[in-house]
């Protein structure tokens, strides 16, 4: 059965969409200036049809609310704190948050407050850490100034996206382009300021508090996040390395969800033993 819902967590109206078919989920998280459709790949998928499929729009995004407050709500912290209420609100029993970039840092700062989560599956995460800046996190990416920017010229937009992934498939590129464009401006302008003043948490040290499995995957062509960083940050990652997806970018869900699917289904079926 396939539900649609628009919750109010405290002043935000946060839409999601929900295929119950059984007590185990897979919540998954977009990145930013996206939409839970980035996902469709995934949470239809025939792969998890043993898992129920719960994929969200984050606030400002897609078809949620956007902030009258934008300066408090738009910042890692107060991500983190509206997706605690939403899980709880929602009231799943077990379940695994599947990230894509971003949200990854979201979901950490509140990591060891959710209960019944059973493991993080990381796509694309830039995780920050005690002595690690944020130079060593993201590689010199030229158009990366763009998502940080409430309005950035259409050209640079497009020179951005497509920069995500390693497709040039029309089908992909235009949804990424409505999805940023749909996206509260505000949201960039604040976010960005967040990072830029160092509002940083010490992901690394959350996740390692949480005690969940933690499943770390990138590109192979990778072009914003310097995955090798992970290798000196102390996180208990599953089956003890950092996976790839061949032929893939940042958006490795878009280029390979094959690939991707098998990798989140061999994690799902470990983690809900």
């Amino acid at each position: 059965m396939q539900t649609k819902a628009l919750m109010q967590i405290n002043d935000s109206k946060i839409y999601s969409e929900k295929i119950s078919r059984g007590p185990k989920t897979l919540l998954f998280l977009h990145p930013s200036s996206s939409s839970c459709t980035i996902w469709e790949q995934q949470w239809l998928a025939p792969a998890f049809a043993p898992f129920s499929c719960i994929p969200l729009d984050l606030p400002g995004h897609g078809r949620s609310g956007h902030s009258q407050h934008p300066e408090k709500d738009y910042t890692l912290k107060s991500f983190g704190a509206r997706l605690r209420t939403f899980i709880s609100e929602f009231d799943i029993d077990e379940y695994i948050v599947v990230t894509l970039s971003i949200s990854a840092n979201f979901i950490a700062e509140v990591a060891p407050q959710l209960e019944n989560c059973r493991g993080f599956f990381m796509a694309g995460a830039p995780i920050t850490a005690k002595n690690i800046t944020p130079v060593e996190i993201l590689q010199p990416f030229e158009y990366g100034d763009v998502l940080f920017t409430p309005q950035p010229a259409r050209q640079r937009l497009e020179n951005y996206t497509s920069n995500l992934i390693v497709t040039d498939a029309p089908q992909i590129l235009l949804p990424l382009l409505n999805d940023f464009e749909r996206t509260d401006s505000a949201y960039r302008k604040f976010m960005g300021q967040c990072i830029q003043q160092g509002q940083l948490s010490d992901e690394a040290q959350l996740l390692c508090q949480s005690q969940k499995p933690l499943a770390f995957v990138y590109g192979s062509q990778e072009k914003i996040i310097n995955k090798d960083y992970l290798l000196t940050v102390p996180l208990p990652k599953w089956r003890n390395k950092i996976h790839l997806i061949d032929r893939a970018g940042h958006l490795c869900n878009l280029d390979q969800p094959e690939a991707f699917n098998q990798c989140l289904l061999s994690f799902a079926k470990e983690v809900f033993l």
